[in-house]
């Protein structure tokens, strides 16, 4: 089933050379073994943001790996720096293996924020396959995560907790999954976000755990079609949406599983789920 893409007001040639001056300096900062971590949170947007302008501009760019690679390291790294009490230098994983070294400074004020970087690191690692980043960012307290962070939405607790489970393959994830789910179907507030992104997300991590393949690829389908009437509807086309990465990540997880979804779209570009070269 083909699945189309929202469009962006801009085209495509208007963001090369902003996505080439970003990538330099990505390489730049991130290029050695030590890493700033008052700036990861900063590194982690820049990184995003390129990521996803990739996609609208060529979806099957084989950058857009790097970029969520480094989504993934860079949130286990700014998370795991502000829950650990002191100031000396901690570990985080590096794109494509090995270990880089995160130094700290006094003072650090609160730049994170856990709807966003926690939960795009975690769904990053899942999509790329970085273990030692997912070990880290599931490995996080929840109560350390909403401590540091500015303050995150009434559901974000219950999706948290929830998404760390199922990737860890933890034996009350289903509940967890049906639970999140409730809460976020419950929200009364007047943003879509809770009922077009996060209600879905859990549906597909519980068709996973299940290794329930027709109704995996149904609640994909679903999931792929509100995120589309999410970024593509009421002019709400900011490029975020350019990857659906919460169905990318379970389209991965599926797969890792043996489930194979149907969906195709620009928003799931193939060649991530399958791991193989665009």
């Amino acid at each position: 089933m083909s699945m189309p893409r929202h469009d962006l007001p801009a085209p495509r040639e208007s963001f090369i050379a902003s996505i080439q001056k970003e990538a330099e300096y990505l390489d730049r900062e991130l290029g050695g073994e030590a890493w700033k971590g008052e700036w990861t949170p900063s590194y982690f947007r820049t990184a995003f943001n390129n990521g996803c302008l990739r996609a609208y501009v060529n979806p099957n760019d084989p950058a857009i790996w790097l970029d969520l690679e480094r989504c993934a390291c860079l949130a286990a790294a700014a998370h795991v720096a502000a829950i650990t009490s002191g100031t000396e230098s901690i570990r985080a994983p590096r794109p494509g293996g090995g270990w880089a070294v995160v130094t700290r400074s006094a003072g650090k004020p609160k730049q994170l924020e856990p709807a966003v970087q926690w939960r795009a690191g975690l769904l990053a690692s899942v999509a790329t396959r970085n273990s030692d980043a997912l070990a880290m960012l599931v490995a996080t307290r929840i109560e350390d995560l909403l401590r540091v962070s500015r303050s995150a939405p009434s559901w974000f607790e219950s999706e948290a907790r929830a998404l760390a489970a199922v990737f860890q393959l933890d034996t009350g994830a289903a509940d967890l999954m049906r639970h999140a789910a409730q809460i976020a179907e419950t929200d009364r507030t007047d943003q879509r976000w809770p009922h077009e992104v996060v209600v879905p997300e859990m549906e597909l991590g519980l068709r996973a755990l299940e290794r329930d393949a027709r109704r995996f690829d149904v609640a994909m389908v679903r999931a792929v079609e509100l995120h589309h009437h999410y970024y593509g509807s009421e002019g709400k086309d900011i490029f975020h949406g350019q990857l659906a990465l919460a169905p990318l990540a379970m389209a991965c997880f599926g797969s890792d599983r043996g489930l194979h979804t149907t969906v195709e779209s620009d928003y799931l570009p193939r060649w991530i789920i399958e791991r193989s070269a665009p």
